[in-house]
């Protein structure tokens, strides 16, 4: 659900999501923070592998590609979504404010800081379904809290915006969709070049800022996603996988796949095999915040009474 911004420039989304295969995504402006509500789940980000359970919390930053796979039936997870318009002023010019590789996990799920990140998420949802007089107001301190939290408690830094400067005449999203049109083939700076008309140095600096990726960082996430959708949904053999996705073999597609989910093809087919999976690789299962066992996870950990 979307939370009204009031003046404060948050862009917020809340949601509870069940997950289920994995769902390779990244957020141009977005940070996320997602907690595991039921059940446990492995997080691929940013070439890291980690298992979450119950309780347990990642915070992703803009741009860094990632992706969930349910290890349990049934696993849930609160997330919110704000954008980096949000921190304008508290990074260096010219950068983005990063607040690390921070996760929690069963041998730090208990730290104070930990438990305000999961409290001001949970009271923000709360405050968000809350139909009481007060509720505007409490909704408008609790998500005016996140952002804060995180500042105090996750010692941020600043990194360089690899999309600084000025936008070009050509339109982003054109060259996304050729890539997508396009990612199956042999496609090369010189192809898009072709296609736009615009010179390949041009084209390179051009996507860099307006992507924060090099073009074939960005055709290679486009491919992984394109691939898991194969190795959930279809029975193509794992060279047909690798071939109809741009791979030139299926030694390159399992170096690439393993270097980002930790595991091979092979191996993520069979964990996905004869399980629930979602409708499609881009689909996200919400769930009604006001389910009992959602309600009963988010009243635990909730501090609404310490601060509306």
């Amino acid at each position: 659900m979307k939370i009204p911004d009031r003046g404060r420039h948050l862009d917020m989304e809340v949601f509870i999501n069940r997950i289920l295969n994995y769902r390779y995504h990244w957020h141009e402006t977005k940070y996320e923070v997602t907690t595991v509500l039921r059940g446990r789940a492995i997080y691929s980000r940013g070439g890291e592998a980690v298992e979450l359970g119950e309780d347990d919390l990642v915070v992703i930053e803009p741009l860094m590609g990632h992706a969930s796979l349910a290890l349990e039936k049934g696993t849930l997870t609160m997330t919110a979504y704000f954008d980096m318009a949000a921190t304008a002023g508290l990074a260096e010019a010219g950068s983005i404010l990063s607040f690390g590789i921070y996760r929690c996990d069963g041998t730090n799920r208990h730290e104070e800081r930990f438990r305000l990140l999961r409290a001001t998420v949970a009271d923000i949802i709360l405050s968000a379904i809350d139909t009481s007089p007060l509720a505007r107001d409490a909704l408008a301190c609790h998500s005016g809290l996140l952002l804060p939290v995180l500042m105090a408690h996750f010692e941020p830094t600043s990194r360089p915006d690899s999309r600084r400067g000025e936008l070009s005449p050509i339109s982003a999203s054109a060259i996304v969709d050729f890539l997508e049109a396009h990612y199956m083939d042999k496609v090369s700076l010189e192809a898009l070049a072709s296609y736009t008309g615009y010179n390949r140095t041009y084209l390179s600096t051009f996507f860099k800022t307006n992507t924060g990726l090099n073009f074939h960082d960005y055709l290679t996430r486009i491919r992984l996603k394109h691939s898991l959708s194969d190795l959930a949904y279809t029975d193509k053999q794992m060279t047909a996988i690798a071939l109809d996705n741009g791979f030139s073999d299926l030694k390159t597609f399992t170096v690439v796949f393993k270097s980002n989910f930790h595991t091979t093809p092979s191996a993520y087919r069979q964990t996905v095999q004869g399980v629930e999976k979602a409708e499609s690789v881009d689909s996200r299962i919400l769930l009604d915040p006001h389910d009992p066992f959602v309600l009963a996870k988010l009243s635990s950990y909730s501090q609404r009474g310490l601060v509306s």
